[in-house]
């Protein structure tokens, strides 16, 4: 008996990973309504408030009747290795839901960052990483803007979970792209601290991954320069 129940509970974990299977017994569509993948093209076409107001704020008071209206735990995952995750984690009290919905918090914290709120930013990461805590991308943003904070420490304390978090919970075609991002952010963060071979090392890797890598190309080319300069200092006595 306990064997079929865990075979069920798996396949009902397997289903809502399809957004076409995305449908409450009720008829309540647990998919987003509203064209959020659109934002990234609408931002960088000089549209953010456009998008704000058309697309993200409506997806976000749409999550919130679903919210009113079940009480199980919502998640958001883009792969069944993460949907697996959250839902065994939450021993059958939850649902997952359209990564819409946690993707319109991350194009919100975008938008504020970009508009120099931080605080906003800061709520609506972390709105998004209740929804998806081990979405690597936004583990990564929230580290971005620990940066921008120049709490370099907490931030590469948020880009080794996105590195972490990159084997299980990336799609495969995105994988390689957020594994670097979070890479290269951990290094820049060591940088800063003047931690250079630490940070050299990282961004190595980055062109493991990648040898066309052109932002760690760069930064290993700066890095060696200030290993040089401070081999050059020690020479001189400074």
């Amino acid at each position: 008996m306990k064997s079929s129940i865990s075979i069920v509970f798996l396949l009902c974990c397997l289903a809502v990973c399809h957004p076409s299977m995305a449908v409450e017994k009720n008829g309540s569509s647990l998919q987003c309504n509203f064209p959020v993948k659109d934002v990234d093209s609408l931002i960088v076409a000089g549209k953010s408030d456009a998008a704000v107001e058309s697309i993200l704020k409506p997806a976000l008071k749409q999550l919130e009747v679903i919210r009113k209206s079940d009480p199980r735990k919502l998640y958001c995952a883009r792969t069944g290795a993460e949907t697996m995750l959250y839902l065994l984690g939450a021993g059958g009290s939850a649902v997952v839901i359209d990564s819409n919905f946690a993707l319109a918090y991350y194009y919100l914290a975008y938008v504020d960052i970009d508009r120099g709120d931080f605080k906003s930013a800061e709520a609506n990461l972390r709105e998004a990483l209740v929804l998806s805590p081990s979405n690597p991308a936004f583990l990564s943003e929230l580290g971005h803007l620990y940066q921008l904070k120049k709490d370099w420490p907490k931030s590469i304390e948020l880009f080794d979970s996105a590195i972490f978090a990159t084997d299980s919970c990336s799609p495969d075609k995105l994988k390689n792209v957020e594994k670097s991002r979070a890479l290269r952010g951990k290094a820049y963060s060591l940088v800063e601290m003047n931690q250079l071979k630490e940070a050299k090392k990282i961004y190595l890797e980055c062109l493991e991954i990648d040898p066309n890598d052109r932002k760690a190309k760069a930064e290993i080319r700066y890095i060696d320069d200030g290993l040089e300069q401070m081999q050059k200092n020690k020479k001189n006595g400074d």
